[in-house]
Formats: structure tokens, C-alpha cells, sequence
């Protein structure tokens, strides 16, 4: 939850496009950035709220993803 509150640049408990853009600018394509949030966005929205980001980390690591190779995915 402490990454979503860092990319969340306004406090609105949402993630919108541009601030996960400016959160990976130089470690994630944007391509990769609008795939994400596609995968994320459950309610297609174009937002990210924080239900829909912990139960996709959530999904992942009940899925066969360790701790670590979150935290590395989203630093």
C-alpha cells in the first residue's frame, strides 16, 4: 500500500494514468504502464482505486508470485 500512496500524487485515493507514468517514467514503458492499468482497472473506469490494486497484488502473489518479485515490480 505504501507504493499506491507514493505514485497517488493528488491523495485521491486513485491512480489515474499520468501519475503511474510519472511513478515508472524511467523503468516502465508506457506501454507497459496502460497495460497495467487495464489488467488493474477491474470497472474500467480509468482509475485505479486502492481495492482494485491490493486485490491485484494479491491475486499475483496467491498466484505464484513471492514478496520479492512484487516489490521488484513496482519499485
Amino acid at each position: 500500500m505504501l507504493i499506491f500512496q507514493k505514485i497517488d500524487e493528488d491523495n485521491n485515493a486513485q491512480l489515474c494514468f499520468s501519475e503511474c507514468v510519472d511513478y515508472w517514467q524511467e523503468t516502465f514503458p508506457m506501454t507497459n504502464t496502460k497495460k497495467m492499468i487495464s489488467e488493474v482497472d477491474k470497472d474500467h473506469d480509468g482509475l485505479v482505486s486502492k481495492e482494485e490494486w491490493m486485490s491485484f497484488w494479491e491475486y499475483l502473489y496467491n498466484n505464484g508470485y513471492d514478496e520479492e518479485m512484487i516489490i521488484s515490480e513496482v519499485r
